[in-house]
């Protein structure tokens, strides 16, 4: 035991000695305690830890050194997990920590939090991380535990503290450690170190989705998106949620949910995020830009950045919805200018700034490849003067095109002096030649009109044309009607009345057959006196009001009513 504590004494002061004999004497050290029993090293493995961790963080750029360590480090762990792992996060604390008490076992899992309050110079070697994120996945799942066995053990029927509280802390407990990871990976400059944190954020997305929707509706720094959706694979995920973060009333929000959404679908085009795109980001995006349209505050303009480079964005990753982002700039500009109609001199120089990034949003939209597509310019860096110029060679070009309400058509009052300027209708007007009304277009080709025949417009002919088809026309007076019935008269040529046009019964028709007699009704045995019905019968109005068969009265209408009294 005494030897034990001695080595662990000449490693804390081979740290103070030259870079060049440090790494030879830490070697040594732990080639000797690998050689103690196994009782003396589980009693010692904390105080070894601690000393060696602090050895790495002197010598953290050494990449030989560390790798030892990290080795040496973890065989200490499997000794006794939670005492080195305290000892650990005891040596790493940062300047400002190591003024407040040491802590214990107990209160690292109980705040998983304090581990992340580390010495920065941790993030500049990999194998330091790695033991850092070792112990932070080692203290969340204790305190995940430990609360959750408290809570059964304290638990009372009816207390105000319910499971679902304990659930929701543990959860906002870790997502503000995954939070406070990403922040901490952006000072990193090691590949390695980033790759490594990036892992233990994907396991955690993996391990519960509830957390990485915690992360992101609680937001993070918007230039660490990029990273994340590059190298955290379960950011695929984060389509199921972008529909709810987008309505986001806050600007912060807003800016980040677009720039996620835009990175998502850019990373992943799939059949579903482009239906994402085209039903719920566009129409979003194009809400939002034309409601805030020439602004000029500070958040309106970084919402509006952010939004024009995710239109450029999701035209690039779907071709098939590159029209509808060419429509949504175009729409935007609209109403830039529109309002720049009615507004001030200075909020005009806006609304001139706005219409003219609209215009590069269009042209990189429209562009056929990637070299060809310009780099996107924020709105406040667009140059003002060439901007005005080109608006107000807008605006005259509308009022030319039309005096109406916003550059509406003016009607057209000259042509006539109708209402509302319809033309008047020519008394003296001239028809044009028959020969030009039978050349009429015709929408059937020659082939068409051989075999269905000519066309609807070339089938009308004048009245001259079909009236010599039929024959001369006689001159008035002596027409040619027919042969005419036996009893019938002409006088003048004018038809007598109806009555004369019955013939006299036996008469011979010109058929070569006799008429028959007359059509007589069933109440008086003689001819219809009704005229203009032909002889036939005349049919009462209803078939209750006439008399009864007997020659009795006339049958009222409850005559069915009374019969069924009867048989019942």
């Amino acid at each position: 035991m005494n030897h034990a504590w001695k080595l662990i004494k000449n490693v804390n002061s081979s740290s103070a000695d030259s870079n060049e004999a440090q790494p030879k004497l830490i070697l040594q050290s732990i080639e000797l305690y690998a050689g103690f029993p196994v009782s003396v090293r589980m009693e010692t493995c904390g105080q070894f830890a601690a000393q060696l961790c602090q050895a790495a963080m002197e010598a953290h750029a050494s990449k030989e050194l560390t790798a030892h360590i990290r080795r040496a480090w973890y065989t200490l762990h499997a000794l006794n997990p939670r005492r080195v792992s305290a000892l650990t996060v005891g040596v790493w604390r940062s300047p400002l920590e190591q003024t407040k008490p040491k802590l214990a076992a107990q209160d690292i899992w109980l705040d998983p939090l304090s581990i992340l309050r580390m010495d920065v110079r941790v993030f500049e070697s990999a194998d330091l991380a790695d033991i850092l994120l070792t112990v932070l996945a080692e203290s969340l799942i204790q305190s995940r535990t430990a609360l959750r066995r408290i809570f059964a053990l304290r638990h009372r029927e009816g207390g105000v503290l319910q499971k679902t509280h304990v659930s929701a802390m543990i959860q906002l407990q870790e997502a503000s450690a995954v939070q406070l990871l990403i922040e901490a990976v952006a000072c990193a400059r090691n590949a390695r170190v980033r790759w490594l944190v990036f892992e233990f954020i994907h396991a955690r997305f993996l391990e519960q989705r509830t957390i990485q929707k915690l992360v992101h509706f609680q937001a993070y720094d918007v230039t660490a998106i990029d990273d994340m959706v590059a190298h955290v694979p379960s950011m695929h995920a984060c389509s199921e949620f972008i529909p709810e973060l987008l309505v986001q009333s806050a600007p912060g929000l807003q800016l980040f949910a677009v720039r996620l959404a835009a990175a998502v679908v850019a990373k992943y085009p799939i059949a579903s995020n482009e239906g994402l795109a085209k039903e719920v980001i566009l129409p979003h995006i194009q809400t939002t830009l034309v409601q805030i349209a020439g602004s000029a505050t500070t958040d309106q303009l970084a919402v509006g950045n952010s939004m024009f480079e995710a239109i450029v964005v999701v035209s690039t990753a779907f071709v098939l919805i590159r029209n509808e982002c060419a429509q949504l700039a175009k729409a935007v500009k609209a109403a830039a200018v529109d309002r720049a109609k009615i507004t001030t001199q200075q909020q005009k120089e806006c609304c001139a700034r706005w219409a003219m990034c609209c215009d590069s949003v269009l042209a990189a939209v429209e562009a056929e490849t990637a070299a060809a597509r310009a780099k996107f310019v924020p709105i406040e860096d667009i140059n003002t003067d060439a901007a005005v110029a080109a608006l107000e060679a807008l605006l005259k070009s509308d009022k030319k095109s039309g005096s109406g309400r916003n550059g509406s058509p003016k009607p057209d009052t000259k042509s006539g002096s109708g209402r509302n300027g319809s033309p008047k209708h020519a008394e003296s007007s001239t028809l044009p030649p028959a020969s030009a009304q039978q050349q009429s277009p015709s929408f059937y080709s020659a082939p068409m009109q051989s075999q269905f025949g000519a066309a609807a417009g070339n089938q009308k002919r004048p009245h001259s044309t079909m009236a010599g088809e039929r024959g001369p026309r006689p001159p008035p007076g002596k027409r040619d009607d027919g042969p005419t019935l036996p009893g019938l008269s002409r006088s003048n040529g004018a038809i007598p009345g109806l009555r004369n046009l019955q013939p006299p019964p036996g008469s011979v028709t010109p058929n070569g057959g006799t008429l028959p007699p007359p059509h007589t009704d069933g109440q008086t045995g003689g001819p219809s006196a009704m005229p203009g019905t032909g002889g036939f019968k005349r049919r009462g109005r209803h078939r209750s009001r006439g008399p009864n068969k007997d020659g009795g009265p006339k049958r009222s209408r409850n005559v069915s009513v009374e019969r069924q009294r009867k048989n019942f």
